[in-house]
């Protein structure tokens, strides 16, 4: 049987091969897995299969999971650096609590916590985060301003991260700021009047400087039951080798936690990427 070229580039693009190789482009096939030490799996090894991109689509785990054959090649990243290529197993479903996918790394490098692994070939890191004091008074009060608005007043403004990252390469660096009034550690009775937990972008938008809330839990009056979620930024990476960074945040609450990625569009931000684990 005759093979058409047409039908080489479909089976490419369904094995998960490099479309563009050594040209620092996105592949056809973007796997995307979270090796950071707060996934849930059932081997050390694994982590949590995202997702993905292929082409100008974002897929969610099942769907990437389908198109991965294990080997893969992923490049793995922690917040401000490069730390070695890894290959992946072909994922695995999940167990109760666990992740839906898991994927296994070899080898895994030893020592950082938060670990973000991604298939493709380009420095998925062009510009690197600068991690900057919490003790500055402009992001408490933008912080402030928003607790107020969301119902809880004299907030006790607790900043967790101050993130100064160019994401688009114009020139203007963005402003990441966490904040949240929980510690390591989250039960059901944290939920008490005045808790919160957000992730604040700062970004100048036709010459103004916008606050834009990616993720946020509040609690302005006392429950007698709720669960209280924490939100911090893991990782700002250029997930789909587009040259614009997304922001990767994570999340915990007492019986489980997930991660997502964020992509910003002018005055938007869009969560493109979401898998957690827990009951």
């Amino acid at each position: 049987m005759k093979i058409s070229r047409s039908m080489v580039l479909l089976m490419v693009v369904a094995l998960g091969l490099l479309s563009q190789a050594g040209t620092g482009r996105a592949q056809a096939v973007i796997p995307v897995v979270d090796q950071g030490a707060h996934v849930w799996a059932s081997q050390e090894s694994a982590g949590c299969l995202l997702g993905g991109k292929m082409g100008n689509r974002w897929l969610k785990p099942k769907e990437m999971a389908g198109m991965l054959r294990g080997g893969e090649t992923y490049r793995l990243y922690t917040m401000t650096r490069f730390i070695g290529t890894a290959r992946g197993s072909k994922p695995e479903k999940g167990e109760r609590a666990s992740p839906e996918y898991s994927v296994k790394m070899v080898p895994l490098p030893a020592g950082p916590k938060e670990v973000l692994a991604i298939g493709g070939q380009w420095n998925a890191l062009p510009r690197v985060p600068r991690l900057l004091s919490t003790d500055q008074k402009i992001y408490q009060a933008a912080v402030a301003e928003v607790l107020k608005k969301k119902g809880i007043k004299n907030p006790k403004v607790k900043l967790k991260q101050v993130i100064h990252i160019d994401l688009d390469s114009d020139g203007v660096e963005e402003v990441l700021v966490t904040a949240d009034t929980y510690g390591e550690k989250l039960y059901t009775h944290l939920q008490k009047k005045g808790s919160y937990s957000l992730v604040l972008l700062r970004k100048v938008i036709h010459g103004q400087v916008e606050n834009l809330v990616i993720e946020e839990d509040y609690f302005p009056a006392n429950l007698k039951y709720g669960v209280p979620m924490r939100f911090w930024v893991g990782a700002v990476l250029d997930v789909d080798g587009d040259g614009v960074m997304e922001i990767v945040l994570h999340a915990m609450y007492y019986e489980g936690g997930g991660t997502s990625v964020h992509k910003v569009e002018g005055d938007k931000v869009t969560r493109v990427l979401v898998a957690g684990w827990g009951v």
